[in-house]
């Protein structure tokens, strides 16, 4: 019986499902970006005589569904597909590398990666009956000359789709658009999994402030940059910023020690968000500095005894908050912000050195010394090979141990943190 006559007497095959070599293939030629119905056809229509024809040894009849299927049904088939590949673990692990990648590349610019898959424990973005396990995907990258723009024009801003009505992308891509003094400018973009509404509000965009939400405050530290935070609310069960900002170090908080850094990141993030945390019933600080937790939750200022501390800590009396460590993967949004500042600091901004000047000066001023006395005092100072000794060390920082420290100025050693060097008058310093 000939091949033909076969297949005449299976029939025409309209009722038939499509065959599961057809289907991979379908697959296949999804995964390298074949969307269009009428090139997928023509890729089949390819494979069914290149291949099944020399599996079988038959040769199907145009008629038969199985192997040729409706446009309808490869527009069916093609979009199961690229549902499948919207969730495939091998493209998020390349993702995530990539990921990686930028940040080394471009450590000024932000990128935060979620993948599709098994939530954390606590995690509230989820979907499904079971919403435990499974957290959905989301990609936020932005440009450090993005950041910069939001921040000076980020009064009017719009949310764009890109994928609205187009079927180039397989995932929702929507653009946060602003109006500067130019034109519109793009200054963020993020990927979420679905286009429905739980899911466009899992992307951090900004909320107002209300007393009656879950508060949260994330401050963090980088040696080498600057202080950052941001200030969050649960809205929905997501947390949404209200503020964030940053700063980099003055010369003199590049040299403090790591504790007091992170303990000034706090403090000052407490007195730019005052306005919305004095007088709180009660918020949680976050920071992935651990020995700090203690110091700030079960400790009084009494029993600190590194001076610098203290003063940090007496100026976080009026607010009410508990301290929680965070892991440093976990602490990305406040990361991000220390380790590329924007803003310069202010002389509001330096808590500690300026303030202790400042209270040296006036004491000068209630004892009435003279400018001519002052003088003759740094210029004794200057002289002084101890003391001398000591202000260099006050100027670029002392040793990291009391062995390196010279002879002469060891004395100074146990009282180093509440030295410092003033300008009571011009042209004159004194310790």
């Amino acid at each position: 019986m000939s091949p033909h006559i076969l297949i005449s007497t299976q029939g025409s095959g309209l009722s038939q499902p499509v065959d599961e070599r057809i289907i991979r293939k379908i697959d296949q030629l999804v995964n390298v970006r074949v969307k269009d119905t009428l090139e997928m056809r023509r890729h089949l229509d390819v494979f069914v005589k290149n291949e099944i024809m020399s599996e079988d040894e038959i040769q199907p009849l145009p008629s038969n569904r199985r192997f040729y299927p409706k446009l309808s049904d490869i527009r069916s088939h093609i979009y199961r597909a690229t549902m499948k590949h919207r969730f495939s673990k091998v493209d998020q692990e390349n993702e995530a590398e990539k990921v990686i990648h930028w940040k080394a590349s471009s450590p000024e610019d932000f990128f935060y990666f979620r993948p599709y898959g098994e939530a954390p424990p606590g995690h509230t973005d989820v979907e499904g009956d079971n919403k435990e396990d499974i957290q959905t995907l989301l990609f936020i990258p932005q440009t450090a000359w993005q950041r910069r723009l939001l921040q000076r024009y980020g009064n009017d801003m719009c949310l764009l789709d890109a994928t609205y009505k187009t079927t180039r992308y397989s995932l929702p891509l929507l653009f946060l658009v602003l109006r500067t003094n130019v034109d519109y400018q793009v200054v963020g973009s993020f990927v979420v999994q679905n286009e429905t509404k739980s899911r466009l509000n899992s992307a951090p965009v900004w909320t107002y402030f209300a007393v009656d939400r879950k508060t949260i405050l994330a401050t963090d530290a980088s040696r080498l940059k600057g202080l950052g935070f941001v200030l969050l609310q649960l809205v929905d069960d997501v947390w949404k910023p209200v503020q964030a900002g940053s700063r980099f170090l003055t010369p003199a908080e590049s040299r403090y020690a790591m504790i007091e850094l992170e303990a000034l990141a706090t403090c000052w993030a407490m007195k730019k968000c005052n306005m919305f945390v004095q007088g709180l019933p009660h918020f949680t600080l976050l920071t992935d500095h651990q020995p700090l937790i203690p110091i700030l939750n079960s400790m009084g200022i009494a029993d600190v005894e590194n001076p610098r501390l203290q003063r940090l800590m007496m100026k976080m009396l009026p607010y009410s908050f508990t301290a929680e460590w965070v892991k440093g993967k976990d602490h990305l949004a406040a990361d991000a912000l220390s380790s590329s500042p924007v803003d310069q600091p202010s002389l509001d901004d330096e808590l500690c050195d300026v303030h202790a000047e400042a209270a040296v000066k006036i004491q000068f001023a209630d004892k009435s010394v003279e400018d001519l006395q002052l003088q003759e005092v740094s210029e004794a100072q200057q002289n002084d090979p101890q003391l001398s000794q000591v202000t260099e060390y006050i100027c670029c920082g002392w040793p990291d141990s009391l062995q390196e420290v010279a002879t002469i100025a060891k004395p100074f050693w146990p009282i180093r943190h509440n030295l410092y060097l003033i300008t009571p008058t011009s042209g004159s310093s004194i310790i």
